[in-house]
């Protein structure tokens, strides 16, 4: 499970965690150890950010049992679109149990005038590995200037599908002639990823 440890199976640990879009590696802390990097994350980490690297370390302690046992295990991409799959699952699960008990509803937001606001989504179906995108562009006034539906095969993970609706939709609207966007996606992951700084190497 630690990033990158003294073990057999630490290499590819190591690189599990470089492509996964969270900067939990740091180098500040690699010399602790794991309860002492483990304590830190607690007290430094914010809730949501903490949420998900406890998600990952449980996966990859799964990961390490069967390493052990000396049973067959994902490559190291997969094994990192999956985490973010989960994670991903797990955000959206939280939000929608956060707005049924919300007695407001949340409405669709207009941009500021001479912008236009892109709507993405994605749906993923993992015994098929299939999904499909949709995007929809509105002005100011909610107007809906266009809209279109993709499907898309071979698909990896929900993450990768959503995505790719991201990817979509910023390409369909600079195709149409619009500069001026906002991109709205209900994906913690992909949202994070696109405003981080970082690098994401993951293939999903």
């Amino acid at each position: 499970m630690w990033p990158c440890g003294g073990n057999s199976y630490s290499g590819m640990f190591c690189l599990v965690w470089h492509l996964l879009a969270f900067a939990w590696d740091d180098k500040h802390n690699r010399n602790l150890s794991y309860s002492d990097w483990l304590c830190h994350k607690i007290k430094t980490l914010p809730q949501f950010e903490f949420q998900q690297l406890a998600y990952t370390l449980w996966y990859l302690w799964g990961v390490r049992n069967r390493v052990i046992h000396g049973e067959q295990v994902q490559p190291t991409r997969s094994i990192a679109g999956r985490i973010n799959f989960l994670i991903d699952e797990y955000n959206k699960a939280i939000h929608k149990e956060k707005i049924s008990h919300c007695y407001e509803v949340v409405k669709w937001k207009k941009p500021p005038v001479g912008m236009i606001k892109i709507n993405v989504d994605g749906a993923f179906r993992i015994e098929s590995n299939a999904g499909s995108i949709g995007v929809e562009i509105r002005d100011s006034d909610g107007f809906v200037l266009a809209a279109k539906v993709c499907k898309v095969d071979n698909a990896q993970t929900s993450f990768y599908v959503e995505a790719l609706a991201a990817l979509h939709g910023l390409e369909f609207a600079a195709d149409l002639g619009y500069k001026r966007a906002i991109l709205e996606s209900d994906s913690f992951t992909v949202i994070k990823t696109l405003r981080s700084n970082m690098e994401d190497l993951s293939l999903y």
